[in-house]
C-alpha cells in the first residue's frame, strides 16, 4: 500500500542522487512448497495444507478481496535475468505476477477443483483497515523477460509437492 510506494520513492531519490541504477520488484503474492518451511504461508499454500489437516481457512472480506500471484520459480527464473540489464528493461518498477487478480473465494474454488478436495472455509466480512481490498499488476514488461507460469499448471504441480513433502 502507501507504505511500500513511500520505501520505493526513498529508494528511488537516494539511487538518483548516488547515481546508481535501480529496479524495484514489486512481487505479487508468491507461493510455493517453499513455504512450508516458514511459518507465514499465503492463501494457496494454506489452503492446500488444510485440505491436509481439514482445519478452518478464514478468508476475510467476505471472500472478495482480490490478489493477483505468482509462482515462486517465475521469480526464481527472473533475478538471474536482471544482473545489469535494467537499460534493457526500460522501467525502474518492475511488477512481478501473473496479470491475473483473482478474490480468495475463486482461489480456494480453483484450488479445490485441482485436488479433488473440499477445504474447510469460514468466510468473514470484517477486515483489517490496512489490508487492500483489491491488487492487479500490469505484467507488459515482465512478459518481456520470462513467461509466467500458468496458474492451475502451477498449482497442481505444487500440490503433488506438498503431498511428497507430507509423505501422502
Amino acid at each position: 500500500g502507501l507504505r511500500n510506494v513511500f520505501v520505493e520513492k526513498y529508494a528511488q531519490l537516494f539511487c538518483i542522487q548516488e547515481g546508481i541504477k535501480l529496479t524495484i520488484l514489486r512481487v505479487a503474492n508468491p507461493y510455493g512448497i517453499e513455504q512450508l518451511k516458514v511459518n507465514r504461508k499465503g492463501l494457496i499454500v494454506s489452503l492446500m495444507l488444510s485440505a491436509l489437516s481439514r482445519d478452518e481457512v478464514v478468508l476475510r472480506g467476505g471472500g472478495l478481496q482480490a490478489r493477483d500471484y505468482v509462482d515462486v520459480g517465475d521469480f526464481c527464473r527472473l533475478v538471474p535475468l536482471l544482473g545489469n540489464s535494467s537499460d534493457a528493461l526500460g522501467a525502474e518498477i518492475l511488477n512481478v505476477a501473473s496479470g491475473r487478480s483473482l478474490r480468495s473465494i475463486e482461489i480456494a474454488k480453483i484450488v479445490e477443483e485441482i485436488i479433488e478436495v473440499e477445504i474447510p472455509l469460514r468466510i468473514v466480512d470484517q477486515s483489517p483497515s490496512y489490508e487492500v481490498k483489491q491488487s492487479a499488476l500490469e505484467v507488459t514488461a515482465l512478459k518481456r523477460l520470462i513467461k509466467p507460469q500458468v496458474l492451475e499448471s502451477s498449482l497442481a504441480e505444487l500440490w503433488m509437492q506438498i503431498k511428497r513433502a507430507k509423505s501422502i
